[in-house]
């Protein structure tokens, strides 16, 4: 489906997903470029290299694992969890064919420099939710903890697809979180897009066929499992440092984190400054 930039929200749910299902999901320029460079050494380079790039950009990391999930249709299996173990079922050629034709976001958003800024914050912070929620899980001797750190990156990949193709409503709901600091994001999502952004990209990781352990990890509902509470304590960390070190929710995330790490919220607090620094 052609992309358009929406000006007015759909009413349902499922009008929403319908229209993000239906697009292809798009790159970041950088990641665009940076891989049409690796592609000179298309015969020698390793998966490792190629993850690292993707890594960088939690829509091209989600582009890809929907693209396998297409192509391996309802064939049953171990699901495949990293961007390595993606990368060589589907193969390195035409993993740089499969990435030539992606539309790039900056593109999509076009010169608007506040929707621009908008689409890179949200991008940083999903960086940034990652690399907590990789630290967490070696604090904890998590056995895979690039799982978690994958789970962290998509959290809020609904989000950042409503920066790309509605970038007006994004900034609509930003200037009334700024006019009202104790407006609560999801609240601010219902009244000007009419659906909760979360429900939406459980919704679309379920469209997309992503692994069930990522969709496990996206869900509030299943926050009593550890490894769930590791990627919500990143996610809900980079979201409420990217409003600075003055964030109300900052003290209550300190605690949860050393809950979560068996410390104290005052070490807590310390190890996520040394992470920052």
């Amino acid at each position: 489906m052609e992309a358009r930039v929406l000006s007015a929200p759909f009413q349902t749910l499922q009008e929403w997903a319908a229209y993000f299902a239906g697009l292809d999901i798009p790159v970041l320029r950088r990641t665009a470029k940076e891989l049409r460079g690796l592609r000179e050494r298309e015969e020698t380079i390793a998966a490792s290299e190629l993850a690292d790039v993707l890594f960088a950009d939690p829509l091209a990391t989600t582009r890809l694992f929907a693209h396998l999930a297409r192509l391996r249709g309802d064939r049953e299996g171990t699901e495949i969890t990293s961007l390595e173990g993606c990368i060589v079922m589907l193969g390195v050629p035409p993993l740089f064919e499969f990435f030539e034709t992606a539309t790039i976001v900056e593109e999509q958003v076009g010169r608007r420099a506040d929707g621009l800024r908008g689409l890179a914050a949200v991008t940083r912070r999903a960086r940034r939710a990652a690399r907590f929620a990789w630290h967490f899980g070696v604090w904890r001797h998590d056995p895979d903890v690039g799982e978690i750190a994958i789970a962290a990156l998509l959290h809020d990949i609904a989000e950042t697809l409503i920066w790309t193709f509605a970038p007006d409503l994004a900034l609509k709901i930003k200037a009334m979180q700024r006019a009202d600091p104790a407006l609560r994001s999801r609240t601010a999502q219902r009244m000007v897009l009419n659906i909760d952004v979360q429900e939406l990209q459980l919704v679309l990781a379920r469209q997309w066929q992503l692994p069930e352990l990522f969709i496990t990890m996206m869900d509030q509902r299943h926050a009593g499992n550890t490894r769930v509470r590791n990627a919500l304590c990143a996610v809900n960390l980079a979201r409420h440092l990217a409003t600075g070190w003055s964030n109300a929710a900052l003290p209550d995330d300190f605690t949860l984190i050393g809950e979560l790490l068996n410390t104290n919220a005052e070490h807590a607090r310390e190890m996520v400054v040394k992470l920052t620094s």
